[in-house]
C-alpha cells in the first residue's frame, strides 16, 4: 500500500506477480493451469485488500456468501 496524493482517499493498494519466478514459468504452464492460476490469484485479491488497514479507515469485513 502507498500514500499518493492524487488518490481521494491518499491510499492506493496494488498487487503484482513475478510471472517467471516460479520453476515452471507462466507462460510455460498449460492454459488450464494458466487459468487455474489466475482464478486464485483473483480470488486471494479482495481478500488481501480487505485486511489492509489506514488511519482513516477500518478494515473491511468479509462478506457472506447470501448476499
Amino acid at each position: 500500500m502507498t500514500e499518493e496524493n492524487w488518490v481521494p482517499s491518499r491510499y492506493r493498494w496494488r498487487r503484482g506477480a513475478e510471472l517467471a519466478s516460479e520453476s515452471a514459468h507462466f507462460f510455460e504452464r498449460s492454459k488450464v493451469s494458466q487459468m487455474q492460476w489466475l482464478e486464485n490469484f483473483l480470488r486471494e485479491c479482495p481478500a488481501m485488500a480487505r485486511s489492509i488497514e489506514t488511519p482513516d479507515w477500518p478494515p473491511i469485513l468479509e462478506e457472506s456468501e447470501e448476499d
